[in-house]
């Protein structure tokens, strides 16, 4: 018998029924987990086209000024070379955004970290009020 119920040798005429489509229930991403005492960590495993991600990273979409965008990949990639320098593009974004919340820190928050969000970000323009 088939998973239809039906004997393997007959075969159902006509279009198969509609699926209704599976619903996975998302969750936020679990905090990244800090390697034990000498232990080093190592990246996650391979993804489709073969790079390796380290565990503490995940990719995000954002509209950005393709002008902005454009000269981060062109200092990106002129730096590449370079003892010091952010080693790619993913670095450079990375670098600039953490010195950009840390200065909103000084500037608004005394310093301090933001408080955790709880949820996503709403999407869209900003509400001015």
């Amino acid at each position: 018998m088939s998973k239809s119920g039906l004997p393997n040798n007959q075969k159902l005429s006509g279009p198969r029924p509609a699926r209704a489509p599976e619903i996975i229930p998302t969750t936020e991403p679990d905090p990244p987990v800090a390697p034990a005492d000498g232990e080093q960590r190592r990246g996650a495993p391979p993804r489709k086209g073969g790079k390796r991600v380290p565990g503490d990273k995940q990719q995000s979409t954002v509209y950005l000024i393709t002008t902005v965008m454009e000269e981060a990949k062109n200092a990106a990639q002129a730096l590449l070379s370079t003892p010091g320098a952010p080693n790619g593009y993913s670095d450079l974004v990375n670098q600039a955004i953490e010195e950009k919340v840390a200065r909103l820190q000084e500037e608004f928050h005394r310093g301090k970290p933001f408080p955790p969000r709880f949820g996503e970000l709403p999407r869209g323009p900003a509400l001015s009020g």
